[in-house]
């Protein structure tokens, strides 16, 4: 056939043509024979696809929701016994604490307060619930600032010392004047406590009170147990616009040298008059059954002393602890989670979503004291314990804690995590009309 073409160049043309057919016959002979091969093979290869391939129903492929935490058994403070300070500072328990983590980006919708994403963690640690009268609270310890713009109208008082009997020989004690120096402490305390909800800045307070009351106890004087005794008798003595007393007292504080029984009565005649103490258990890594700190060593049926938590219901790492302490709350350090942001003293922030500027981290027992605060506040607020007293709101709180750790003491209660889970539901935990 080549034979009868006219010409070489044509031969040669043709020539070349067949040479390319060849070669694409022969790659299509090849992968025509490597696909048989991955055919043979693919069912060897389907079950380790699935396997690696998560399969959701409908109903399941719905994201967690974030207030359905899973926390770990809290540890029990144990630790280095060479480590005087800080017991729980090397136990296995916080070596294995999970990283912290950043809290989610996104809030519901009725959350206005742009800092408080800050805080989503300890809201659902304690499981808090939108609440809806309004009851007094004071913050004894440095001035609360008289300018925050996030937090509620103050009253301040500044005790002058009484003599040894609670009389003030006819002068005013407790003068409600501006204070000259505010303090950050006292600030922090309470915005976690009473921060102005739903404004669009910054955080939103654990309740809505009536009065935030700012009253002196310099406790770092000399004679701070005095000092601390008299701002107890201004509390007590304390009636707002309303007419009403106070109902949460805060200390965020604490001292160990006392001048006689000065202190202690006073803190008796609090509990007589109906005021609910809240005391911080300190922050030394200390069982206070054996180095007593006041208030938080004051037992009665109307305080409660509070040691820190972290979110997970362990014990932080330098908290107080021990026969004495009633209830834990979230207030983690540095290091062991996202702390607390609340109230400070600083300028206004550039960046409203910062915890900074106006606003700053806040942790430890301090920080826990206020968190039962305003929870206690809070459940002052609910329909059902309104009528409540103290010692009923005290047994409410501690009876409906979760996350227990033992005392370690033998008909000592165990101590629990903070938990207002109990305000979403229909039943009533105490029947405060009893």
């Amino acid at each position: 056939m080549l034979r009868d073409l006219p010409g070489r160049p044509q031969r040669r043309l043709l020539l070349l043509s067949l040479a390319l057919l060849g070669l694409k016959t022969g790659q299509f002979a090849a992968d025509l024979s490597a696909a048989a091969r991955a055919q043979d093979a693919l069912p060897a290869i389907l079950p380790l696809a699935a396997a690696a391939l998560p399969r959701c129903a409908d109903d399941e492929a719905q994201m967690p929701d974030p207030s359905d935490l899973r926390f770990a058994e809290p540890y029990d403070a144990q630790g280095d016994a060479g480590d005087t300070e800080n017991p729980e500072e090397n136990s296995s328990a916080a070596a294995a604490a999970p990283p912290p983590q950043a809290p989610p980006a996104t809030l519901p919708a009725h959350y206005e307060d742009p800092l408080q994403p800050h805080n989503f963690k300890l809201l659902a640690a304690i499981r808090a619930p939108r609440a809806a009268p309004r009851v007094h609270v004071a913050v004894l310890d440095g001035a609360v600032r008289a300018d925050h713009p996030d937090l509620p109208p103050l009253v301040w008082i500044q005790p002058r010392l009484r003599a040894a009997d609670g009389g003030c020989g006819g002068e005013d004690c407790c003068p409600r004047r501006p204070p000259q120096r505010p303090s950050g402490h006292a600030t922090a305390v309470a915005g976690l406590i009473a921060a102005v909800r739903e404004n669009g800045r910054g955080i939103a307070g654990l309740a809505e009170v009536g009065d935030l009351v700012s009253i002196a106890a310099p406790v770092e004087a000399a004679d701070g147990d005095l000092r601390l005794a008299a701002a107890l008798y201004c509390a007590i003595e304390y009636r707002g616009t309303d007419g009403q007393p106070l109902r949460v007292v805060n200390m965020s504080l604490g001292l160990q040298a006392l001048h006689g029984t000065a202190l202690r009565d006073a803190l008796a005649a609090a509990s007589r008059a109906g005021l609910l103490l809240v005391a911080s258990a300190g922050n030394k890594g200390r069982d206070i059954a054996r180095l007593p700190r006041w208030p938080a060593s004051f037992n009665s049926d109307t305080a409660i002393t509070v040691e820190a938590r972290r979110y997970d219901g362990g014990l932080a790492r330098k908290s107080n602890y021990g026969a004495g302490v009633d209830l834990g709350a979230p207030a983690p350090e540095p290091g062991e989670d996202t702390p607390l942001c609340t109230t400070a003293l600083a300028g206004t922030a550039a960046d409203p979503a910062a915890c900074a500027g106006d606003y700053g981290e806040f942790d430890r027992t301090s920080a826990a004291a206020a968190v039962v605060s305003g929870a206690a506040a809070r459940v002052w607020r609910d329909p059902r314990y309104a009528g409540c007293s103290a010692a009923q709101v005290r047994r409410i709180l501690m009876a409906e804690g979760r996350y227990c750790r033992d005392s370690g003491r033998p008909g000592v209660a165990p101590v629990c995590m903070l938990d207002l889970g109990f305000l979403d539901e229909s039943r009533s935990v105490e029947d405060c009309r009893k």
